[in-house]
């Protein structure tokens, strides 16, 4: 359990230990009940990808790759992809969209879409939207490239193209409706998802933000105590200071669940402390974790340094796998 939630802390550390623009809400549907967005240039230009991910990028194996990539879909992974948000509002396979901000050479990723089985193009408005047959799932795919919105204020080299690709014609049409302004996006809704994404990066510059509503209701695998009481959660990284800030909030169906739930995480942080043992880092990982209720939100925050969760990670391995 421990390692788990350390690998799951040393891969968010890895994407929030720089500052990044904030997740634009005006690229997300009012009615979104669940979002996830990254920040690729901030992944960049983190002190983490220096260590680790750019030893594999200048791989020769790494280097064929990604030429492969940028010569077949006109796209440079490596520094002409900014961001990218998936939303959606039912709780259903294959139902969501994604927007990716890149720089890419149309006229190529066009060329790649053509060769695509069954494609297609139709028109929407003043777009074009394309249309084939997933080789892998056998279902319908949607891709339009487009400008950001007018009024977006983007650094020059950044402001590149909105990739935008959906499972189903009907998201697609809404998504590029929320785009050019004539549908309501996120930044204008009252919705309980907007309302704890505001409150969860008010504070910080976000680099990871993930949000979901509607939880105890939705139709999921998984249906323990927690899940079926909960309502909203939003979760925020980010960097202040040279340190990751973690802010999460869970809100429950009543302030007594709320309680509880807080009561729960107050008792795992101290199992976990507990099990360290000899396990200092992991004991300053624990001791930077805050708790506390406002009504029915718990709130979470950390505080700490990407070094703190690597040493913990390091020394919960050789705990584990070394002969004793």
């Amino acid at each position: 359990m421990r390692l788990c939630v350390l690998f799951l802390a040393t891969v968010l550390c890895l994407a929030a230990s720089a500052r990044a623009d904030q997740f634009d809400p005006r690229h997300v549907s009012a009615d979104a009940q669940w979002l996830a967005h990254l920040d690729v240039e901030a992944l960049r230009t983190t002190q983490a990808a220096d260590q680790f991910l750019k030893p594999w990028l200048t791989s020769d194996r790494a280097g064929r790759e990604l030429k492969n990539i940028r010569e077949a879909i006109g796209i440079d992974l490596t520094n002409d992809l900014h961001g990218a948000t998936l939303y959606g509002v039912p709780f259903e396979p294959r139902r969501g969209v994604v927007v990716a901000r890149a720089n890419l050479i149309e006229s190529v990723f066009v060329g790649f879409l053509a060769n695509q089985p069954d494609h297609k193009i139709a028109k929407y408005r003043n777009h074009e939207l394309h249309s084939w047959t997933d080789p892998h799932h056998k279902g319908t795919l949607f891709a339009c490239v487009c400008q950001p919105p007018k009024d977006e204020a983007a650094p020059s080299a950044q402001a590149g193209s909105l990739v935008v690709i959906a499972h189903h014609q009907a998201d697609m049409h809404k998504a590029l409706d929320v785009l050019d302004g004539t549908s309501p996006n996120l930044a204008e809704s009252k919705s309980p998802l907007a309302s704890e994404i505001r409150a969860a990066t008010e504070s910080s510059r976000p680099i990871v933000t993930i949000g979901v509503c509607g939880l105890g209701k939705a139709d999921l695998p998984l249906k323990s105590p927690v899940v079926r009481q909960c309502e909203t959660l939003a979760m925020a990284l980010g960097e202040d200071d040279g340190r990751v800030v973690l802010h999460a909030r869970l809100v429950a169906d009543s302030e007594a669940a709320a309680a509880d739930m807080e009561n729960v995480v107050r008792g795992l942080v101290a199992l976990g402390r507990l099990s360290a043992e000899s396990n200092e880092a992991m004991r300053k990982v624990l001791d930077a974790v805050t708790l506390s209720i406002e009504q029915r939100a718990v709130v979470m925050k950390w505080r700490g340094y990407v070094l703190d969760v690597l040493q913990a990670s390091q020394q919960e391995w050789i705990k584990h796998n070394m002969p004793r």
